[in-house]
């Protein structure tokens, strides 16, 4: 059976899938047996297209590969937790993206480990994480590693605006240490490292 007719996959987990062309990975997520069923995807250092000659894949993702992503991964309502690790996403997409998943509790967009070349990465900044702060205030986790353009400010309108998050990751950034502390000691209900003052498993 394909998966796009699974009528009760709740859980799809696609770790370093590499997907011949984005319109695979359209058609996977546009059947309406799947997107009324499923509840948690993972999608894992997705890349997409291959060289008809080399056979590499590509690394960052396209314009319309990042915006296929977005829409038919937004168009699954009834996500609650959803993780895009090595993500590509730019700041239009992930408005796309969040416009439509009220059931979300548990998120993870994750830009670029390790070091690349500046025209692989993709990073969201402080207006980024304020919307989701704004669109997903209901969240109980969140993983925003690896967006070196983000600050202290996006990291506070977070912790404001979710009151009810317990775990928040945020490493791989450029906030020091010595101030990322101070904003998640005041939010009272993280579950914190007391040894160290980082968040419990940040690390």
């Amino acid at each position: 059976m394909p998966l796009a007719s699974a009528s009760r996959l709740e859980r799809l987990d696609l770790v370093h899938p590499v997907f011949a062309d984005v319109s695979v990975f359209r058609s996977l997520l546009s059947g309406p047996a799947i997107r009324s069923s499923l509840k948690t995807l993972s999608l894992i250092d997705a890349k997409f297209g291959i060289g008809a000659n080399d056979g590499r894949t590509q690394r960052k993702w396209s314009e319309s590969e990042a915006a296929t992503v977005a829409v038919f991964v937004g168009g699954l309502s009834n996500l609650v937790r959803l993780r895009i690790d090595e993500s590509h996403l730019r700041p239009g997409h992930l408005r796309t993206l969040l416009s439509n998943l009220p059931r979300l509790r548990c998120l993870g967009i994750t830009g670029q480990f390790g070091t690349r070349p500046q025209d692989e990465l993709t990073s969201l900044g402080d207006d980024e994480f304020r919307y989701i702060a704004e669109t997903c205030p209901d969240l109980h986790s969140l993983d925003l590693s690896c967006h070196r353009f983000s600050t202290c400010v996006g990291v506070e309108a977070v912790l404001m605006g979710c009151p009810d998050l317990k775990v928040f990751r945020c490493t791989g950034s450029s906030i020091p240490d010595d101030r990322m502390a101070p904003l998640l000691w005041r939010h009272q209900n993280l579950l914190l490292d007391r040894k160290s003052t980082r968040l419990n498993s940040s690390h």
